[in-house]
């Protein structure tokens, strides 16, 4: 494009004005031009589009008859600045839609225009639409008051099974320690892959439950319907089936050659219930353990307090069975 003096030079003066006027009409943002009452001399068809209103009802009306209050009242105080002879620059603020009601955030600047005397008697204005930009950040820092929130209780969540492992004794603290890290790092892969908005449960489980090997789907049986549970239960369920697997294999029916586990669930919402059933069948003598430990806890205070979960483990000669029941609105994710 050929400077405007080169247009003058050419002999065709009226170009220039001309170009000017389309960029004028044809930008992507909003142009206005004020006189110093705020009365509108001139606007292009973008921020008519913004405002609601054909350009021609703009025209010579004061900016109290055309836009919400809150508008208004933002130009009004940029006057004083303006008439000194001072630029207002990116002010922002919002105005709701007014279809939905939400809010749409905007940026604005304006320039005093001085005529030939050296007076301000203009206002050239520009309006730039910021909402995606506004809806981007809040998004970000409602992840970075949730992301604070889970390490929290993540680092609340290692910190009881150190105290709970160690209380176990010292002689295998380090083995049980880092095998329950391995199990909660697990479920953190599982959730960062669906970005911690939620889970399904079967897959889940298997996560808590590879180490098994081929007792897993042999042995060991997975039944029940999809389930996508939320970020904050995964933790809490991926420990606890970790643990009822470890002792399943340790002192429980994957601990001999015959027998078998059933893991299933169910879930009802028109009574707002989740049922987890754990079923083990042909191993050993079943007995309640001699002491409570770390498994104890994570089968049942913790759900509780986590979940407001039920939980009871029943130590059947014929096998344990633990079964766990939680409204459902509690364990998952809202949609």
């Amino acid at each position: 494009m050929r400077p405007e003096a080169d247009i003058a030079a050419s002999g065709r003066p009226g170009e220039a004005a001309e170009l000017l006027d389309t960029v004028f009409e044809t930008a992507p943002i909003g142009l206005v031009l004020f006189d110093t009452e705020f009365c509108f001399l001139r606007i292009n068809r973008r921020l008519a589009e913004i405002n609601g209103a054909p350009v021609a009802d703009h025209l010579g009306r004061r900016i109290e008859d055309v836009l919400p209050g809150n508008t208004a009242g933002v130009l009004r105080t940029m006057r004083p600045t303006l008439m000194a002879g001072r630029s207002v620059e990116e002010v922002e603020f919002d105005t709701p839609d007014p279809v939905t009601g939400e809010p749409r955030w905007w940026v604005i600047s304006y320039t005093p225009l001085r005529n030939p005397e050296g007076q301000v008697d203009r206002f050239l204005g520009t309006v730039r639409e910021v909402t995606a930009r506004k809806q981007a950040e809040q998004r970000s820092e409602v992840l970075v008051r949730e992301i604070d929130h889970r390490i929290k209780n993540l680092l609340s969540l290692v910190q009881s099974i150190a105290r709970q492992t160690h209380a176990g004794g010292a002689e295998d603290f380090l083995p049980r320690f880092e095998a329950r890290l391995e199990a909660l790092a697990g479920a953190q892969d599982v959730l960062m892959e669906d970005r911690w908005t939620s889970v399904d449960f079967e897959r889940l489980a298997r996560s808590q439950l590879a180490h098994l090997g081929e007792a897993l789907d042999s042995r060991l049986t997975l039944a029940g319907p999809q389930l996508a549970i939320s970020a904050e239960a995964a933790q809490h369920l991926a420990m606890a089936v970790h643990e009822l697997g470890t002792n399943a294999v340790k002192h429980g029916a994957l601990s001999s050659g015959s027998g078998e586990v059933r893991l299933s669930w169910s879930a009802d919402a028109p009574s707002d219930r989740l049922e987890l059933t754990w079923c083990e069948r042909g191993g050993p003598d079943c007995r309640p353990p001699a002491r409570r430990g770390f498994g104890t806890l994570v089968l049942g205070p913790l759900l509780k307090q986590a979940l407001d979960a039920y939980a009871v483990s029943d130590f059947r000669p014929e096998g344990l069975v633990w079964r766990m029941t939680a409204r459902l609105g509690d364990v998952i994710a809202a949609r």
